[in-house]
């Protein structure tokens, strides 16, 4: 079996001659290996694979003939979720769903005490050596935040934001099952409308699908979608704008 590391680390500080890579080769010294960067993977190499681990070109997939199973980096199937893609027969698609979540985690509780705290204007004051004070936004301990999603980027949220004293609701597409412990409630998909208005802080933590690409936007049937977020509201979302591409001039983003 031929697999292909495709990755931009993987040219310099892990390939065949890294302890890494090695630890590949050695656990199956039945597969041929490659390991290629971003940028010297070609298109000879992606039709030699029948497995590829990574990110390749969504474009250039028409060239992996042999091409069995894709695994992504991400935890979303993102711009691979079309069988035009791919040539047949169809390759089995897995994504690495929870890998990230804990750094992705500490990055969003980050963004939300920047934004509360005002710390993008005192940093740009900062650099001008303007030294006056700027009073803080809004709070996020006591506040009440939103999250799209309660997977496994969600669970490491709520570990985190419990520590804050927040009231945590969410919002997902199956809410037979239990609340996640933390939760206070689980709205379905349908009732976003109504839970927008007590929303301090909306997170976003589902990956990019068919289902959830501009599912907060303004559509004509949902374009009050923005009226009903509260003045102080903070939207803080990881690299995903197809989610959340609809905010105004005057509200809080970061990602």
């Amino acid at each position: 079996m031929n697999i292909l590391i495709h990755a931009s680390m993987f040219s310099e500080s892990f390939g065949e001659t890294t302890p890494e890579g090695r630890q590949f080769i050695n656990a199956h010294p039945e597969c041929d290996w490659r390991f290629r960067s971003y940028q010297d993977c070609t298109a000879e190499d992606l039709a030699w694979a029948d497995v590829i681990y990574g990110m390749p070109d969504p474009g250039a997939l028409k060239n992996a003939k042999r091409l069995r199973w894709l695994h992504l980096m991400t935890a979303g199937v993102n711009n691979y979720a079309d069988a035009e893609l791919y040539t047949d027969p169809k390759p089995i698609l897995t994504r690495s769903a929870g890998v990230h979540a804990p750094t992705m985690a500490e990055h969003a509780i980050g963004l939300a005490l920047a934004v509360s705290r005002n710390f993008p204007l005192l940093y740009a004051h900062q650099k001008e050596h303007d030294w006056h004070y700027e009073s803080a936004r809004s709070e996020l301990f006591g506040s009440t935040v939103l999250l799209l999603g309660t997977g496994y980027l969600a669970s490491d949220l709520i570990r985190r934001l419990q520590g804050f004293d927040c009231r945590i609701i969410g919002v997902r597409r199956d809410c037979t099952k239990p609340a996640p412990e933390g939760v206070e409630i689980v709205y379905p998909v349908e009732d976003l409308l109504k839970v927008l208005p007590q929303t301090d802080y909306l997170f976003n933590t589902l990956p990019l699908t068919t289902a959830t690409r501009n599912l907060i936007f303004p559509r004509p049937h949902v374009h009050h979608h923005i009226g009903n977020i509260p003045e102080l509201a903070a939207v803080l979302h990881h690299p995903r704008p197809e989610i959340l591409v609809f905010l105004q001039p005057e509200r809080q983003v970061v990602t």
